[in-house]
Order: C-alpha cells, then sequence, then structure tokens
C-alpha cells in the first residue's frame, strides 16, 4: 500500500539511483516532498529522507539524464539517472519547487540549477 503522503506529492516514481558503495544503478521508488525527497527500494518503504535545504542540485551528464543532489552539511552526494532524455528536467524541476517550498525554514529562497 503506498502511502497517501507519498502518493499525493508533486513528483514520485521510479529512477535509478547510483549505490554509495557499490556505483551500481538501483531501480529506487522517488517521492519529492516539500523540502525533502524521499526514496525507498519500494512504493511501500521504508523510505529515506535527503533534506533539500542546503542542498545543490546539478545536471552530471550533457545528455540530460543524470542529476545529482549535494548535501553541503553532511557532504552526502546522491546522483539519479532516468530513462528518457528530458525526463531529469521534470525532476529537476520538482526538486527545485519543493526545496523552495519550505521557504520558512530554509536558508535559502533560492533554487538554482548548476
Amino acid at each position: 500500500m503506498v502511502d497517501a503522503q507519498t502518493e499525493n506529492a508533486p513528483k514520485t516514481g521510479w529512477i535509478d539511483k547510483k549505490s554509495k558503495y557499490s556505483h551500481k544503478w538501483v531501480k529506487t521508488w522517488i517521492s519529492v516532498q516539500p523540502g525533502e525527497v524521499l526514496y525507498s527500494k519500494s512504493k511501500t518503504g521504508p523510505y529515506k529522507k535527503i533534506k533539500l535545504d542546503g542542498t545543490s542540485i546539478t545536471d552530471v551528464e550533457s545528455n540530460g539524464k543524470t542529476f545529482r543532489l549535494q548535501c553541503q552539511t553532511s557532504k552526502r552526494e546522491y546522483i539519479f539517472k532516468v530513462e528518457e532524455g528530458l525526463g531529469a528536467q521534470v525532476w529537476l524541476e520538482a526538486i527545485c519547487v519543493a526545496k523552495v517550498s519550505e521557504v520558512a525554514n530554509s536558508t535559502s529562497s533560492t533554487c538554482i540549477l548548476q
């Protein structure tokens, strides 16, 4: 069963995430929420969180399929890849909107795609 919070999120879906240790691509369920990105190996969780406050969002490759979330506080890097070429732009825009939607708790109210 999919959690109502993740089901009604601005952007949800399957996307590839590069594994932290093996560096292999792993199919991952992503749910973009205000101020954070939730991710899991399944739609039903359990979910891990990427807090977007203080996180930079960067295109990794010119092919438009791969992007990176770099957490400034933990120095953790998350790399994601989509199947369609233009799909990454949709994800990047959704994450940018989620980042600025938490303005009250954020150190920055802008989102710059690098």
